[in-house]
């Protein structure tokens, strides 16, 4: 059999170019039919792409690159321990002794981990976040998206002192969606909202602490003090809004 291209699906008419986001299997790996090779990100969303054929793969093109719907990205070569054969009566009634001898071992050791299913964008939020969840809201236990974005925000882990600085490429999304923002900034008339917010623990705690605060410290409790204090839980829970854009990545 001839090796099977690997190549970039149509993701509308709109969209001619896509991010290839990570491979999911390295160059040289067996891969069965319909498992999925790779994360692919449009404009609009991000996907998997599975396996039209079972074989080995040979990847072409590296993760991260930008390419156009059809380019060939990757090949499949024909491989025989790919392909699943059809076991011989013998052969089932012997794997089926030996996994019952192995079952009767094995019964007071610790029940394998179920697999973790989750989307492709929050499998790729839980790899930047490092946040792990065992079952989401989805179908079937699916973790999403949403899912992540929860567990971040009530996330208490501590961050390691010191201020560092990381990179990440935006992906084709988020570049998408910060063109959009930039033209609707300098296209459209912008107005100032103001949001009330009810003071009034937030005074009689001031009232109730401020003496002891100026003995001990020798400065005034100002209301200032709390504003900062509520600023710092956000960045903890959305550290990218303390981050800026630097050509097409994010500096965190």
């Amino acid at each position: 059999m001839a090796m099977i291209e690997v190549r970039v699906p149509s993701f509308g008419e709109s969209i001619t170019e896509v991010t290839l986001s990570r491979w999911l299997k390295n160059d040289g790996d067996l891969v069965a039919l319909d498992e999925p090779l790779c994360e692919l990100e449009s404009e609009k969303a991000t996907s998997e792409l599975p396996a039209e054929q079972a074989g080995r793969l040979k990847i072409q093109v590296p993760a991260g690159s930008v390419v156009a719907v059809g380019d060939v990205i990757a090949w499949i070569e024909p491989h025989p321990l790919a392909s699943p054969e059809v076991p011989s009566p013998d052969a089932l009634k012997s794997q089926k002794t030996l996994s019952q001898k192995l079952d009767e071992g094995n019964e007071e050791q610790e029940a394998p981990q179920p697999q973790v299913l989750a989307s492709p964008a929050a499998a790729k939020l839980m790899r930047e976040t490092g946040i792990r969840l065992a079952e989401g809201s989805g179908k079937k236990g699916r973790i999403t998206k949403a899912d992540v974005l929860r567990a971040q925000q009530t996330s208490t882990t501590p961050q390691p002192p010191g201020r560092t600085e990381r990179r990440e490429r935006m992906s084709t999304l988020r570049k998408t969606i910060s063109k959009h923002l930039v033209a609707a900034r300098n296209t459209t008339a912008m107005l100032t909202t103001f949001n009330e917010v009810d003071m009034k623990n937030i005074m009689e705690l001031r009232s109730r602490y401020k003496e002891a605060f100026q003995q001990k410290h020798g400065v005034g409790l100002g209301l200032m003090s709390f504003f900062i204090k509520a600023c710092c839980y956000a960045l903890k829970a959305y550290p990218i809004l303390n981050a800026r854009i630097d050509g097409d990545d994010i500096v965190y």
